[in-house]
């Protein structure tokens, strides 16, 4: 197989689009935090202390959860339409003081 070089096209915050230099593209259509692209840092409400990413708010449903797919499990997240969006909802804790934050990621 050969080798494509890529170029990336980036937002603010996470990769948009990858684009080959063969003329073919690729729209990212992938939570980056869930796919190790970029990492949130928040810092907690409570403490000013660092927020740590602990994965999707829909692995914690049940057991099975997180080996479902991302837009199966959202139809039972009770969010009208939330697996027709490009998001991924995230549970952040303070590794300070133990708060718990979700927080919805964007791509």
């Amino acid at each position: 197989m050969k080798e494509k070089n890529i170029i990336i096209h980036y937002s603010q915050t996470h990769i948009k689009k990858i684009q080959f230099k063969d003329g073919d593209e690729m729209d990212w259509d992938w939570c980056p935090l869930c796919n190790g692209v970029n990492d949130d840092r928040l810092l907690c409400p409570a403490c000013d202390g660092r927020m740590l990413d602990q994965g999707r708010i829909y692995d914690y449903y049940d057991d099975y959860s997180p080996y479902m797919d991302i837009d199966l499990i959202k139809l039972a997240d009770g969010v009208p339409n939330s697996s027709k969006r490009n998001e991924c909802v995230h549970l952040f804790k303070c590794s300070n003081c133990g708060v718990d934050l979700p927080k919805k990621i964007t791509y």
